[in-house]
Parts: C-alpha cells; sequence; structure tokens
C-alpha cells in the first residue's frame, strides 16, 4: 500500500471516529488506528457524556495556534472531591510526532470508565483514586504531523518561532518532501569517495562502506531545499522549542540544553500544563 493510500485510509479512519464520538449512547472508541485532533476531542466528549458522574471535562488553554488543550479528569465525585484523593497524572504526545502516546491515555481513560461497573478493581481505584489525563500536551505539532509529510524530523518541537539561523527571519527555511510520498527522508548523493554504500539486500538502506573499499554515497541531509537562497538546507525549520526541556525543574539555558526556550515554562502548552499540576495538590512528583 502506497504512503498515499496509507494516509487516506487512516485520515478515514479518524473520520469515522471522530463522526461516531458526537453521536449519543453507547461509547464506541476503537484503537486500531491513531486519532487527529478534532478525534481526540469527540473522544473526550464522548467519555464525558457517557459517565459525568465521573469525569470532568476541561480546557487547560489555548497553544500558540489556538488549538485546545484538554484534560480529562476521572474519579468517583461521589465518593469525596477529587482533590482529596491521590492523584495519577497522564499525559501524551509531548513531542507532536510521537503520537502513540495520545491513544495509550485514550485507551486509559476508556478502561477505566467502561470498566467501571463490572470490574471491582476498577471500581475501587475510580472511586478512592483521582486521574488527570492530558491526551495532547503539543497539540500543534501533533496536528501538523497529521496534516503534512512526516518524517523523524518534522513535529517535535513547539510551533514557537524561532530564529535558527540568526538571520533575522524564523523559520524560513524548513523541509520539503520533493517527491510528494508523504514522508521526510534523507537526501544521499553518488559519491566514491562517500563512506556508505547500498546494502546488498535492500539498495535503499546503506551501511558504512568497509574499511580500504569504496563507497557508493554520501548523506546530504533531510530532505529539502534552500529556500532562503543563503547556501544551506533546512537550516531554519519550524520552532524550535522542546517542550520537554521548557519545564522549570532542572532548566538549562538553549546554549546548555537545545530547544529550551527562552525561559522556564515560556511556551503555553508547558505553562499550561505547570498550572494545572500546581493546583492539584493530591500530586507527587
Amino acid at each position: 500500500m502506497s504512503v498515499q493510500r496509507l494516509a487516506a485510509v487512516l485520515s478515514l479512519a479518524a473520520w469515522a471516529s471522530a463522526a461516531a464520538c458526537v453521536s449519543a449512547g453507547e461509547v464506541r472508541l476503537s484503537f486500531d488506528h491513531y486519532y487527529d485532533g478534532p478525534a481526540v476531542q469527540c473522544a473526550l466528549e464522548q467519555m464525558h457524556a457517557a459517565w459525568p458522574k465521573l469525569t470532568r471535562l476541561e480546557s487547560l488553554g489555548k497553544s500558540e495556534e489556538g488549538r485546545t488543550i484538554w484534560a480529562l479528569t476521572i474519579t468517583n465525585f461521589a465518593t469525596g472531591k477529587d482533590t482529596d484523593k491521590p492523584g495519577i497524572y497522564t499525559d501524551g504526545a509531548i513531542h507532536g510526532n510521537e503520537i502513540q502516546a495520545t491513544e495509550v491515555c485514550l485507551y486509559l481513560a476508556w478502561s477505566l470508565l467502561s470498566g467501571y461497573e463490572r470490574d471491582p478493581v476498577i471500581r475501587r481505584l475510580v472511586d478512592e483514586r483521582t486521574f488527570y489525563i492530558v491526551p495532547v500536551v503539543n497539540v500543534d505539532s501533533r496536528a501538523r504531523y497529521f496534516e503534512g509529510p512526516a518524517g523523524l524530523v518534522t513535529g517535535r518541537s513547539a510551533r514557537v518561532a524561532h530564529d535558527d539561523d540568526r538571520d533575522g527571519l524564523t523559520d524560513e527555511d524548513g523541509y520539503d518532501d520533493l517527491d510528494g510520498d508523504g514522508q521526510i527522508l534523507q537526501m544521499r548523493v553518488a559519491d566514491p569517495l562517500g563512506p556508505l554504500r547500498s546494502h546488498p539486500e535492500d539498495a535503499r538502506v546503506m551501511i558504512p562502506a568497509e574499511p580500504g573499499k569504496p563507497g557508493q554515497w554520501r548523506i546530504v541531509g533531510w530532505e529539502g531545499i534552500d529556500n532562503d537562497g543563503d547556501g544551506r538546507l533546512n537550516e531554519d525549520p519550524p520552532g524550535y522549542l522542546d517542550l520537554n526541556r521548557n519545564y522549570g525543574y532542572k532548566w538549562q539555558p538553549p546554549y546548555v540544553q537545545e530547544g529550551a526556550g527562552d525561559y522556564p515554562l515560556s511556551a503555553k502548552p508547558t505553562r499550561a500544563v505547570a498550572e494545572f499540576v500546581r493546583a492539584k495538590p493530591n500530586l507527587v512528583f
């Protein structure tokens, strides 16, 4: 199956899931695909509508591009306030391209709620504990990972504009999907003095040339062109602010730890999460 066809199938599955989320009645979540932003919101709204006495759905705030960061609280509110019980905090997609964690968060929420009536262990957990679940922290980059070409270098950063090459412009030379296959891959050029050779079983894979033997290739970089005409490739992609380096604990400036941001909690998602957690005295990290 081609990348384009696979993307279409996943998008259709996500759309179908989102459509099911807004329907009334039984909660029907499937975990054979990844949920895009609207589908995540629909899933949360559906669970909250089905179990209003066990959930609270709230917005933690907006991202740099105006997307909502959602939190679902799960506990039996009839047995006490959420903050009066030991709390468990779970989040996902701090890096937008690490998308699996969002589905883990949704599955955790669905398992706790759907199992409450039939599993005594889950019932006791929900009665005596509080679960705070934030399925998507980096809502902007995860959305772009679904909407545009994907790769190891796309979708990790928060969408905070940054002048990586110090030319007075921000985010002007990012990666480009040159062949239109929906992926950002590495580019290589033929070079008999290069350090790499094609793998004998798969020419797409490169392996180090053996000592004393000629090479075939050298890596040029990630897929892209010189968008700003400065003679360099992809030197100023969108971002870069690494959300897991932007929290206050042991924060280091960018010259020590790349992507840490101008100051702790300078990104809207990290500040939203920090303020949410700080208001929960039942959470201990």
